[in-house]
């Protein structure tokens, strides 16, 4: 028996139909078309509520899916935040980053795990490979809404306006006020 080259995979093998053997060549986990579902989550902040007694109540935060959408493995982090920037149709830079949590859609009751630079996405990517069919939920706040030009209605054509928001909020209001001084000099009025 001779063997088989390292690169190529070694076939697995079936019974056809009529007994005889039928090569069904393996997928490689290094295959450039395999790709994972992803399910974003998007977390609305929660809404405080008045209630009939005058007090607040702040209300179960609103949850939104979006998906699910075939990703390639052999995206990269900064590709990866543009196709879930696309699919949520903002730019990249309104996505809050800091918030990106994973975890498998079985079992569900799978840890929550940041993916919030490279290192975590690589992380992911290494569990996902390992899976036969890789089904991953990203959940996350939703994105910043921004003012949109009134030129066009593309949302990749979003003015980036949060710099002059700082500047403005940045200001200090100061009041002047203008003290009266009475004093007993000058004409009195009756």
């Amino acid at each position: 028996m001779s063997e088989a080259p390292a690169c190529d995979p070694i076939p697995a093998y079936q019974n056809g139909s009529n007994g005889s053997s039928v090569a069904v060549p393996a997928l490689s986990s290094q295959d450039s078309e395999s790709t994972f579902e992803l399910l974003l989550t998007l977390i609305y902040p929660s809404k405080h509520v008045r209630t009939g007694t005058k007090r607040t109540k702040n209300m179960k935060p609103e949850t939104d899916n979006k998906g699910p959408y075939n990703i390639p493995i052999s995206t990269e982090w900064v590709a990866f935040l543009g196709v879930i920037a696309e699919k949520l149709m903002v730019v990249p830079s309104s996505l809050v980053i800091t918030s990106f949590k994973w975890h498998w859609l079985k079992p569900a009751s799978s840890p929550w795990l940041p993916i919030q630079d490279e290192n975590g996405f690589a992380s992911m990517l290494k569990k996902v490979k390992s899976k036969s069919e890789p089904y991953v939920i990203v959940r996350m706040q939703a994105p910043i809404q921004r003012k949109a030009t009134a030129s066009s209605g593309n949302a990749w054509d979003v003015e980036d306006e949060l710099d002059s928001d700082l500047e403005d909020t940045n200001r200090v209001a100061k009041k002047v006020c203008i003290p009266s001084y009475r004093s007993g000099f000058g004409t009195q009025f009756p």
